[in-house]
């Protein structure tokens, strides 16, 4: 039997504690020195700036990660690794997250929705 992944949004006690989460993972980036950041930015393969841009906006990957697990369920071949590191590029810096929710939260099927910068790779294929 396999599970069923639906998206949902999140309630009011989950939102207080993401916000509360994000204030303290703001407060810990700003606490390490520029070089610190600057390191881990190389170590990313994203500028200083698109680091700053992923902690401030977040990342994303619980999109994407529903938009995987359907996939998944769905039967279709797992995707080569070197797919992933760019499909979690486009949906951090994705400005179409608030749509991308409210399509997971109302769609069931597998792939994407025709604004996803991922549309493609996700498209379920024969």
């Amino acid at each position: 039997m396999q599970a069923q992944h639906t998206y949902q949004k999140p309630g009011l006690g989950c939102w207080l504690k993401a916000v509360w989460n994000k204030l303290a993972e703001e407060q810990e980036w700003r606490g390490l020195a520029s070089e610190d950041r600057h390191r881990i930015a190389q170590d990313m393969a994203l500028s200083d700036g698109d680091l700053a841009a992923l902690v401030r906006n977040g990342g994303g990957s619980a999109e994407l990660e529903e938009l995987l697990a359907r996939r998944a369920a769905a039967g279709k071949a797992r995707l080569a690794p070197e797919l992933l590191r760019d499909m979690q590029h486009n949906c951090a810096f994705c400005a179409e997250r608030p749509e991308c929710r409210d399509w997971l939260a109302t769609n069931e099927s597998a792939g994407a929705p025709a604004f996803c910068p991922n549309r493609e790779v996700l498209a379920p294929q024969g």
